[in-house]
C-alpha cells in the first residue's frame, strides 16, 4: 500500500567555496550536493574552494 508521506530533509546542499549549508532537500537517503552560495566572495569568478573541505 502506498502512503502519501513527506520525505525527511536528508539531502544537504553545501557551498563549495565557504562550506556553509545552503539548503536541505527531502530525499530518501542521506545525500550531499554542492553548489555556490549567494555570498559575493563565493560568487567571484575564478574563486577557488577552500582546500579544507572534501568534495565528491
Amino acid at each position: 500500500m502506498h502512503h502519501n508521506q513527506k520525505l525527511p530533509s536528508m539531502g544537504t546542499v553545501i557551498c563549495t567555496n565557504c562550506g556553509i549549508t545552503i539548503d536541505t532537500l527531502p530525499t530518501q537517503k542521506v545525500t550531499t550536493y554542492y553548489s555556490i552560495c549567494q555570498h559575493p566572495h563565493c560568487r567571484k569568478k575564478g574563486h577557488k574552494h577552500n582546500s579544507n573541505y572534501n568534495f565528491m
